[in-house]
Order: structure tokens, then C-alpha cells, then sequence
């Protein structure tokens, strides 16, 4: 009896695999498909569309009587109609998300030729987008910013992005700036004498730099670094990136990301859309939340000067030490207020939840920054016909070119189950990939490791106090090139890209040829210190982030003020943020000459609109100054100098990296140790066993009590 049912099953099976067949080769006939060509799948562009239940597949060169099978996990689906639309296009109808309980589909397309393509494609958006804000929305966010700016006898730019950076809209007031000079605390840069990113847009190419670019850079800040259990703004980025935490203490060691702000470039080949400058720590970028649910962020530029918040007054020339609450006789009032004052006015009404802001949160005992000390002021929306004028949006996939608001923009990320975990992933990574030594199998072994971690260690910096990790994690192979990255549901999205930059650092210092790599993207002079320090850089030592960023501090040891500069690091008369050494040095470099640098060319490819062209950035080296030369170690803009990496070896040879980023850098520490399970570095590599200037670098380092639940 049972076999009997087995094969009735199979027969019906087989039934309705011939009805799904043939209702797949009926459809449009398009007289202009290119049928010489092999048929493409456009992974990026492929998605299930839940509400119509409907799964559109884009690419290149349908035919309509092209035979199509779609499968999940578990098999061949014997449901769905197959509506050829055009070349491009093919509408499977009748299928849901219930059809693909991991989130992938399989797609298999053969032409008349017999040509045969076989793609496994994340299917499902996440949730992470789009965002809830509408157009009326935007209005009276920008329209109470602009009221406020009014009340202060200012003109701004202000941008809104939604929660992955995608441009929602640009408005600039009559008056406003349109520019603005990267100016901090260290040496201004010349032409014949660069310092960094200090003076860029200024005495470094004039007019480089407009007030949009800053905009961008704010907004996005307040937007990446904001979840479900964290909000924050650019004051709480400029916090965290300083000499010290807190920025006044001498004697206390360095922001806990440090560095941070020279990543999500707009350059980049893993955060699309990126920023143009970066990360922000100049105050006027600030989260967005509708109805408590995180959906982007606002940026604000008014004063023309592009720095970071939380300097000491004396370090400006002030005898006058700065007091809350914040007033116009604050000699820091127009430097770092004005455009916070109008951007927590412009937010009223999308304001972060109260209890998650980062003055809630404390690290190592120490109370993060949100925002001054000031009243919030109560402004009504005004109308923005004649004030000042919408932008066009940089042209993108996602928008025509003379788009002024932008609303529902599609997330590029996709939710899928990795194994047993919900994880985001994005079409550009997925499915993983072979590197020269990992398998794909063991890339994802790497990442689930990882993200199993995750799921059990507490958070730094996310309340609840007991909730897990949220991270993102990238596996990097030993040449650079990504072989997985993938995120937890609420990993804060500037993690997507320093995850990849942490773990390039680790593979850049423990190559064999860490030296020539660093000479090639124009870092000769850091490739000399390393080797005066007597580190030998021939592979013969394992280097994590830490390890990275440990001698790329302005006092090595860290935390010990007149100490002298790390080997990577610019002294500390001249130090600033935006002059912290190799880091930002490798932003003034480029191989065309001129204003061919990467910090530029960053700016260029958001105004533009080309940070989300994936067809320029495969035919350009966007973030590598080297042009190629260095392959994919530098790609996204330098090694980034903050904790949360592990080189991974693969019978005792360098294979690559695993990358972490998201709720806290002890915790990144120890769940990229457990990713590197049985990929470990020997031990007798480490760089631990290294004492430089008799001080031993460090590895890696772990929180006490790291697991929930586990006192």
C-alpha cells in the first residue's frame, strides 16, 4: 500500500511538473529578444513580491518558448504560472513566501539553443526596508528644519536618506552655503603638505566639497549607526572616534571605534549607496523613527565647516569652557550647535524612542553623547515654495534623474535562513563563494559560527541590557574579495561595510607581501616604520583588527599621553580625526594624478550617482588608490583600526578572514574567534608573541561575562 502511494505521489508529481512546464513556455512572443545571446539572471533585480505573489525574474535575453524550472530547498516547485512579459522580464505568478521557507529560490532557464543557466537567488526583501516615511512626511521634517533655521537667521541644506543611505530627498534654502572646508583641531593641509582630510574643499581643492556631500554624510551617519536598540547621532559618532573616551580625559584610551568615521565611502564595493566623506562625527546628523520604528536619518549643514563635534576649547584657542545647557554665548554656539539645535527641531515628531538614546548607554561606565543640553524647539512646518528649492536626486537604479522626493525605495538587502538562523544577505554576496583555499561549504561554516555566536552573546550597546548581539559579518579571502557577508536582522547598517574592512586589515598584515601591498597603494612611509619597529611583515605573524589598531594610535601604548605615535599613526601635534595617519592619508591617494584621490572620487560617485552603478564600479578601482595593483585588500577604503577581526588559516597558510561589526568591539572580538573555529592562526604566529618597543601587541580580547545568561 504505501509503495502504491508513493508512486501515485510521484505520478501526480510528475503531473503537475508537465502542467508547470508548459504553462512556463506560453507567453508574449518579443520580436527584439537577442536570441544569439545566452540567457542572463540579474540577481540584484530578482525578487518575490509577497503582495502579488508574483516572482519577477530580470535579466537578459528571454525567449518565450524558454523552458523554466523553479525549485526550493526541498525540490522542484509544481506550482506557478509563467508569464513572459519581455527579453528582460518573467512574472511567476502564484508563488508566496510559504515556497521558499529558507528565502532562496533556484532558477533554472534553457533557450531554444539548448543553453542552460542555473541560479540560486535570495528571493525575499527584508524587512530592514522600505522606509515607512512618505512624502508628507519628508515635507514636514525638512519643513520644520527650515522653520527653525529661519528662527535663527540661518539658510541650511538638509538631506533625508532612509535607513541603508538611499537618497529620500535634498533641500537647500536660498543663502545656504554651498560648500564646505573639512577643517578639525589638527594642522590645516596644503597642497605641497597634505594633513590628512584637514583642509580639503579649502586649501586642499578648493570648492571639492559641497554642503550635499555633507548633508549625505550626516544623515547617513545618524541612519547606519541607529537600530530597534540603539540611536544615535553624529555627536555620539564624534564620541567614540576621538584620541580618548571621554574626549577631555587624558589618559584614557582611544574611542572604542576609533577610525570608524573612514568607512561606508561612497566608493566602496560593499556598502551601496556609501557617503561621500564617510562616516560623520560634525554635528546635524541624526536618527529618524516613525512610530518608533527606525527609518532613516536627517542631515543638516549650516556653518560651511565640516569637523568633528567634542573638541576642548583650548584646542580651538578658547579660554571659555563650553556649559550646558547650550546657549548663543557658547563659544562652540555656532560651531557645533546651531545645526544640532535644527536638526533635533526638524526631527520633533520622529524622534527616537527615549529609552534606547545613546545617553542610555553606557561603556565601560561611561554615558554615550546624543546631544547637547538645550530645549528642543517647538516650530511648526513652513511652507517650502520660495525658501529654497528641492534637489534633483544623484541619478540611481532606483530613481530617474529629475526625481526630487523619493519614497518606497527597494532594500538591497534580502532575509534568508542560513541553516537554521534568520539572517539579511544581499544579492552582490549570495550565494558564497569558493575562495583560493575555502570552500564554499567553510565559508558558511564560518559565518554560521559566527552568527551562532552572536546569538548568544550579550550587547554593548543595544537595550534591552540582555539582548544579543546584532552583528554583520563578512568572510574574506586571502586576495580581499568577499566570499560571504551576511547580517542579523537589527545589525546596525554601518557595520556591513566596516565588517569587511576589518577583516581586509587582517589579511593585509598577515600576507606575505604586506609590505609591497602597502608601498603599491602609496603607504611606503608606514611600510618603513613597520619595519624600523622591527616587525618583519613577510607573513611570519598573524595580525586580528586589534592588532591593527593597536599601533595605529596617536600614543603607543594606547592611553598613555606623551607617549610617542604607533608606527601607522600621525604625532599628535598634528593628529585630528580627519588626520589620524595611514588611515586617512590613504584617502589623498589615486593613480590618475590630480584630483584623482579616493577621497574625491567618493564624493564624485555619490553626486553622481554612481556608488550604486554596479556595472561602473566592476570597471573602475573606485576606493583602491592602487588601481588594481594592490588586488582587493584596499578596496573599500584602507584597513579599518578598530576591533572586531580574525585572520583564518587553512592547513597552517594564510586562506583569509572573518570580519565582525555590530553591538560592541569586545564582543565583535569574541564572536569573530568563534567564526574562525577550526580555521584558527597558529598559535606560534600570533602577534601576541611580538613585543614592540617591549610591548606586546595584542590578538584579540573578549568581555567578561560575554554570554546571556551565563554570570
Amino acid at each position: 500500500m504505501a509503495t502504491q502511494k508513493r508512486k501515485s505521489f510521484w505520478a501526480l508529481a510528475l503531473c503537475f511538473g508537465l502542467i508547470l512546464a508548459i504553462s512556463m513556455t506560453w507567453g508574449y512572443k518579443n520580436p527584439t529578444a537577442n536570441t544569439s545571446a545566452d540567457p542572463l539572471i540579474d540577481r540584484e533585480k530578482t525578487v518575490l513580491k509577497s503582495g502579488k505573489k508574483q516572482l519577477v525574474i530580470v535579466g537578459q535575453n528571454f525567449e518565450s518558448d524558454m523552458a523554466i524550472e523553479l525549485a526550493n530547498k526541498k525540490g522542484v516547485l509544481t506550482k506557478g504560472q509563467a508569464n513572459f512579459q519581455n527579453s528582460n522580464t518573467i512574472i511567476i505568478s502564484g508563488v508566496s513566501k510559504t515556497d521558499f521557507p529558507d528565502g532562496v529560490a533556484t532558477i533554472k532557464l534553457r533557450n531554444s539553443k539548448g543553453v542552460e543557466i542555473k541560479e540560486k537567488v535570495a528571493v525575499i526583501p527584508s524587512a530592514i526596508g522600505p522606509s515607512p516615511l512618505t512624502e508628507a512626511d519628508i515635507r514636514q521634517i525638512i519643513g520644520q528644519g527650515v522653520a527653525q533655521a529661519q528662527k535663527l537667521g540661518l539658510a541650511g541644506t538638509f538631506t533625508v536618506v532612509d535607513r541603508e543611505g538611499n537618497i529620500l530627498a535634498i533641500y537647500q534654502m536660498k543663502g545656504a552655503s554651498k560648500t564646505v572646508v573639512v577643517r578639525d583641531v589638527g594642522k590645516a593641509g596644503t597642497p605641497s603638505n597634505p594633513q590628512g582630510l584637514e583642509g580639503v574643499g579649502g586649501s586642499l581643492f578648493p570648492g571639492a566639497v559641497s554642503s550635499v556631500a555633507a548633508t549625505i554624510s550626516k544623515a547617513g551617519t545618524g541612519a547606519f549607526l541607529s537600530t530597534f536598540g540603539n540611536a544615535f547621532t553624529t555627536r555620539t559618532a564624534a564620541f567614540i572616534i576621538r584620541e580618548h573616551i571621554p574626549p577631555f580625559i587624558t589618559n584614557m584610551p582611544s574611542g572604542p571605534l576609533f577610525g570608524v568615521q573612514v568607512s561606508s565611502l561612497g566608493c566602496s564595493d560593499i556598502k551601496q549607496p556609501g557617503l561621500p566623506l564617510g562616516m560623520s562625527g560634525d554635528t546635524g546628523g541624526v536618527p529618524i523613527y516613525k512610530n518608533g520604528v527606525p527609518s532613516g536619518g536627517l542631515g543638516v549643514e549650516i556653518n560651511g565647516e565640516y569637523n568633528v563635534a567634542l573638541n576642548a576649547p583650548k584646542s580651538l584657542g578658547n579660554v571659555q569652557e563650553f556649559k550646558d545647557p547650550l546657549s548663543p554665548n557658547d563659544p562652540f554656539y555656532f560651531r557645533e550647535g546651531v545645526e544640532e539645535i535644527t536638526a533635533f527641531a526638524a526631527v520633533r515628531g520622529f524622534e527616537a524612542p527615549d529609552a534606547i538614546t545613546a545617553d542610555k548607554l553606557l561603556v565601560n561606565g561611561l554615558r554615550l553623547q546624543y546631544r547637547r543640553t538645550f530645549p528642543i524647539p517647538v516650530v511648526n512646518a513652513v511652507s517650502l515654495t520660495g525658501v529654497g528649492s528641492f534637489l534633483a536626486i544623484p541619478p540611481a537604479s532606483t530613481s530617474p534623474a529629475d526625481v526630487r522626493i523619493r519614497t518606497n525605495v527597494p532594500s538591497e538587502f534580502r532575509d534568508i535562513i542560513l541553516r537554521d538562523r534568520p539572517v539579511r544577505v544581499v544579492p552582490r554576496f549570495f550565494p558564497f563563494k569558493n575562495g583560493a583555499t575555502l570552500t564554499v561549504s567553510e565559508v558558511e561554516q564560518v559565518l554560521f559560527q559566527a552568527v551562532r555566536e552572536a546569538n548568544r552573546v550579550r550587547a554593548a550597546i543595544r537595550r534591552p541590557i540582555d539582548a544579543p548581539a546584532e552583528v554583520n559579518v563578512t568572510c574574506i579571502d586571502i586576495n580581499g574579495t568577499p566570499l560571504g557577508v551576511v547580517s542579523t536582522p537589527d545589525a546596525p547598517v554601518f557595520g556591513f561595510d566596516v565588517s569587511a574592512e576589518k577583516a581586509r586589515a587582517a589579511v593585509l598584515f598577515s600576507r606575505s607581501d604586506s609590505i609591497s601591498l602597502l608601498n603599491i597603494s602609496g603607504q611606503g612611509k608606514y611600510a618603513r616604520n613597520l619595519l624600523a619597529e622591527g616587525l618583519p611583515m613577510d607573513g611570519s605573524f598573524a595580525f586580528a583588527a586589534r592588532s591593527v589598531g593597536f599601533i595605529h594610535r596617536p600614543f603607543f601604548p594606547d592611553d598613555i599621553d606623551g607617549a610617542p605615535a604607533g608606527p601607522l599613526s600621525t604625532s599628535i601635534d598634528v593628529f585630528s580625526p580627519l588626520n589620524n595617519g595611514m588611515q586617512t592619508d590613504y584617502l589623498l591617494q589615486g593613480g590618475g594624478g590630480g584630483n584623482d584621490i579616493v577621497v574625491v572620487r567618493s564624493i564624485k560617485n555619490v553626486l553622481t550617482g554612481k556608488d550604486t552603478d554596479t556595472a561602473f564600479k566592476q570597471s573602475t578601482f573606485f576606493c583602491d588608490a592602487s588601481n588594481g595593483r594592490s588586488r582587493t585588500s584596499l578596496f573599500n577604503s584602507t584597513t579599518m583600526i578598530f576591533t572586531g577581526s580574525s585572520p583564518l588559516y587553512k592547513n597552517g597558510n594564510l586562506a583569509g578572514a572573518v570580519g565582525i561589526s555590530g553591538d560592541g568591539i569586545d564582543q565583535d572580538d569574541i564572536i569573530g574567534s568563534y567564526g574562525s573555529e577550526n580555521f584558527e592562526a597558529p598559535p606560534e604566529r600570533r602577534v601576541d608573541r611580538f613585543f614592540m618597543r617591549g610591548i606586546r601587541i595584542p590578538f584579540t580580547k573578549f568581555p567578561r561575562h560575554p554570554h546571556i545568561g551565563e554570570e
